[in-house]
């Protein structure tokens, strides 16, 4: 059959069972109403939508499994269960059905672009009508891409094409795809203890002038040149970062970190320590465009490995707070280095805070 058009309604709810983006493998499920929209004007002629009769509503629900293997190959594997109003198709009877799905994404582009191969199907649930018969099993191959906008648009165009001989496999289909992802996490209201319509002003428990959550010793009174500590610092605190202001220094082409980054690594330890409402720093590691993009790509991967682990093991910073992530040479600060110093202001490390934010502690005490 031969067609165009818009496909059924689909609303659905969507949650998350175990692990995070950051895991080797996550698990979700999720549950999906069905309106037979597509149906209702020609259900026997372009196979656009679920053959299903009055009321022409059916359910979904499914489970949602991603293996990440390594920071830019994810692996999703969906099996499901479909619910359909029993409904007859020519020689073919079509009930509930089973679901299947798995995928291969490949991220590029500083995770900006996603290449995706999908083979996807159903079939019969049940051996009465036809539980794994060619007819009743239609399979199809995809073959796509999505640009990922980082204000939350994603855009992406697809083809698929039947693969076996089910019933609506087409010979070839293009999709089109817009989608708008809202921010995970807002900040919080302002505080207004006082009921004077204005926020309260940012907390600065020792008095020094560098409000708390910028403060790399809250409980210390220094000068703002010392980040609010009484000895000069190496890093200062800012709202999505903990920068450095010295470099970390490992032997060439090595994962060993050099005696002169310890002091800076110790640094980063205590304010973190002293910050526990930063729940999350992303590790990240980046190297100059020397040698093959590969073994950039291992090189920074080890070498931030490194960091955390002297974090945990030195510094007495919770595991669990920490995540190593080598960018190789995909990010930097200067494109196209040639000189020495460009190539040494590309190879760094840097600390992102990924979840939580420099705050005050619940428990500050207020004036008397």
């Amino acid at each position: 059959p031969r067609g165009r058009g818009l496909g059924d309604l689909y609303l659905g709810a969507r949650g998350v069972l175990y692990g995070t983006r950051e895991d080797v493998f996550q698990l979700a499920a999720q549950a999906i109403l069905t309106a037979n929209t597509a149906s209702a004007s020609k259900p026997r002629q372009n196979y656009l939508g679920e053959p299903n009769a009055s009321p022409n509503i059916g359910g979904w629900f499914e489970l949602l499994g991603t293996f990440n293997a390594g920071s830019y190959v994810r692996i999703p594997l969906n099996v499901g269960y479909k619910t359909s109003f029993q409904q007859d198709v020519p020689s073919l009877e079509i009930g509930n059905q089973l679901t299947f799905a798995a995928a291969v994404q490949v991220l590029l582009g500083q995770e900006r672009f996603m290449i995706t191969m999908e083979a996807f199907g159903r079939t019969a649930a049940d051996a009465r009508t036809g539980f794994g018969g060619r007819q009743e099993t239609p399979v199809e191959l995809l073959g796509g891409f999505k640009y990922l906008n980082p204000k939350g648009f994603t855009i992406g165009m697809a083809g698929t094409g039947g693969v076996t001989s089910g019933y609506g496999n087409p010979d070839w289909r293009l999709i089109g795809m817009l989608a708008y992802t809202m921010p995970a996490k807002s900040k919080a209201v302002p505080v207004d203890t006082d009921g004077d319509g204005f926020p309260e002003p940012d907390p600065d428990r020792d008095g020094d002038g560098v409000i708390d959550r910028l403060d790399s010793c809250p409980d210390e009174p220094g000068p703002a040149e010392n980040q609010g500590c009484p000895e000069e610092q190496q890093l200062v605190i800012e709202e999505s970062r903990i920068e450095i202001l010295e470099k970390i220094y490992f032997d060439l082409d090595s994962a060993a970190l050099q005696r002169r980054s310890y002091a800076v690594l110790d640094n980063v330890a205590e304010v973190l320590n002293v910050h526990p409402e930063i729940l999350l720093v992303r590790v990240e590691g980046h190297t100059d465009s020397t040698g093959s993009a590969g073994y950039n790509m291992r090189l920074s991967q080890r070498r931030v490995d490194s960091v955390v682990r002297y974090l945990v093991e030195q510094g007495g910073v919770s595991e669990d707070r920490l995540v190593a992530e080598g960018f190789g040479e995909t990010r930097p600060l200067v494109p196209n280095a040639r000189t020495k110093a460009e190539l040494a202001r590309n190879r760094r490390v840097e600390f992102q805070i990924a979840e939580g934010e420099p705050e005050e502690p619940e428990d500050t005490p207020g004036d008397p």
